[in-house]
């Protein structure tokens, strides 16, 4: 039996200016990027509804309020019923 995906891990944002002790990010050599709204707003709108309980995460190795549109992409998954977080 296959089950829906319970959440979406999303790094809208690989720009981090939090220096953690925790984290990896500044040992990670990669491009600085960000998600573009096109496919941030896709990967929300096609998720949010296969999901059960649908919950969306912006926090993984970059500082999602760094991505201007990242209150954008909060009220998106509100109007789509998601939890984000």
């Amino acid at each position: 039996m296959v089950h829906p995906p319970v959440s979406l891990m999303l790094e809208v944002t690989s720009h981090c200016n939090m220096h953690c002790t925790f984290c990896p990010s500044d040992d990670i050599v990669r491009e600085k990027n960000t998600l573009s709204d096109e496919l941030a707003t896709r990967f929300i709108r096609e998720s949010a509804p296969s999901m059960e309980h649908p919950t969306v995460m912006f926090n993984i190795l970059g500082e999602p309020l760094l991505n201007k549109n990242i209150f954008d992409y909060v009220s998106l998954c509100e109007e789509l019923g998601a939890t984000a977080g």
